[in-house]
């Protein structure tokens, strides 16, 4: 790949061009380091992924954004449960798709999710590169009507 080296390579040019055409700089691609940030796309993920990408340019690097496939147990009830569990296996395969194909050179994972998670951790040990792992942490109440808060403990009690 032209970022791996031979800026003189004429092959190169389509990655260049692919890469320019998405805002990247030559300098961006050349030599930096390009670092996968990989999203699951929960709400609360949306702004540290902002801030993971600005430390990894203050850093040196080159961030490159993607999203995965990202079901939820309390949306996915009646028929669309049993698709849920199979879903680990392709965030993985997504993931390792993604990274390999793209020859990433490390991976900063966000994510949240009993099912993500798992994924997420299956795809950093098939990958061998470095990685690191932020979570959302816990979910937030929601306000349903005004003064009125739903929790994530509202689980619990429907079981």
């Amino acid at each position: 790949m032209y970022r791996r080296g031979n800026e003189n390579d004429m092959t190169e040019a389509y990655f260049i061009g692919l890469m320019g055409s998405t805002g990247y700089r030559q300098k961006d691609i050349s030599r930096k380091p390009i670092i996968a940030v990989v999203n699951s796309g929960h709400k609360p993920l949306r702004e540290l992924a902002g801030y993971v990408k600005e430390g990894i340019w203050a850093a040196g690097g080159t961030p490159a954004e993607f999203c995965v496939p990202a079901p939820c147990d309390g949306m996915a009830q009646g028929g669309g449960m049993h698709y849920v569990l199979p879903q680990r296996d392709l965030i993985a395969a997504s993931i390792e798709t993604m990274v390999s194909a793209h020859s990433f050179d490390g991976v900063v994972f966000l994510c949240s999710c009993d099912k993500i998670v798992p994924g997420m951790l299956m795809a950093a040990a098939a990958l061998n590169k470095p990685c690191m792992f932020l979570t959302a942490g816990s979910m937030l109440p929601y306000e349903a009507d005004e003064g009125t808060y739903v929790t994530p403990d509202l689980k619990d009690s429907i079981g």
